[in-house]
This record gives C-alpha cells, structure tokens and sequence, in this order.
C-alpha cells in the first residue's frame, strides 16, 4: 500500500517528476563518472529515476502547479536538460584540470613516457594523471554521498 502511495503521488505531479528526471538523466549522461559505455542504458535511467524520486519526495516539489501539455512546457524540459549538461560538463571539467596537473607532475617527476590506459575517460594518462583522476573520484563520490 505504501507503493501505491508513491505511484499516485508521482502519477499526480508527473510534469514536475518529469522535469527532475530529465535534469538528472541529462547529468547523468555527461557526468565523468557515469556517462561511460560499459554502465547499460538501463541502469542510467533507473539512477535517473531514483534519483528524480528522492528529490520528488519533498513537500515544495509536489506543490507545483504545470500544464504538461504545451509549448512552455516542451521548453521547461529542455532547459533542465540543458542544465543537466552544464553541469556535467563542469564535473567534466573539474576531472580534466587534475589529469591535467597530474601530467604536469608526471612530467617534472620523469615519470612522462609511462602512461596507462583509462578506461572511463578513454585516452592515455599518465601515472600521477591517474593517481589524481583517482583520488578526485573519491573526493567526488564521498562528498556527494
């Protein structure tokens, strides 16, 4: 019956839940952690949808009054998916600047010539590159946990 509950609620607002989804979806898609070929399709629509019902659950998101059917509304979802990309773009851009110090040190360190493959980014990093894209994951998954 509890489940029942939460399919009503979600059926009630679905616009709204819509629009949460589709800003997570869109981050999820271009996030570096996440947006890798070996994670299925499936699995980023589920996160997408947990994720989109964990922020639903909030009181002042079920309170929103929105006409699904519309012009205005075809242009809220594609501004939250364009913010979606922004923001993984800018996680994006937060993992480049230290594989990018990382080969700066890799350099001055001699350890240049020695590179590995990564396989979330899909280039060839250097070691501290690869320590230090490591070590900014786990910066980036314990601080959002």
């Amino acid at each position: 019956m509890i489940e029942e509950s939460i399919i009503n609620d979600i059926l009630a607002a679905g616009p709204a839940f819509l629009l949460i989804a589709v800003r997570a979806l869109a981050m999820i898609e271009t996030a570096p952690l996440l947006n890798s070929d070996s994670i299925p399709q499936v699995a980023k629509l589920s996160l997408a949808g947990f994720l989109a019902y964990a922020a639903f659950s909030s009181a002042l998101v079920k309170d929103w009054v929105l006409a699904p059917f519309g012009l205005s509304f075809i242009f809220l979802v594609i501004g939250e998916a364009i913010i979606g990309i922004i923001i993984g773009f800018f996680l994006t851009m937060i993992f480049a600047a230290f594989s990018t110090a990382g080969q700066f040190f890799s350099l001055q360190m001699g350890f240049g010539a020695s590179e590995t493959f990564d396989p979330l980014s899909q280039i060839e990093n250097p070691l501290m590159g690869q320590y230090l894209n490591l070590v900014a994951m786990l910066v980036f998954v314990t601080i959002t946990a």
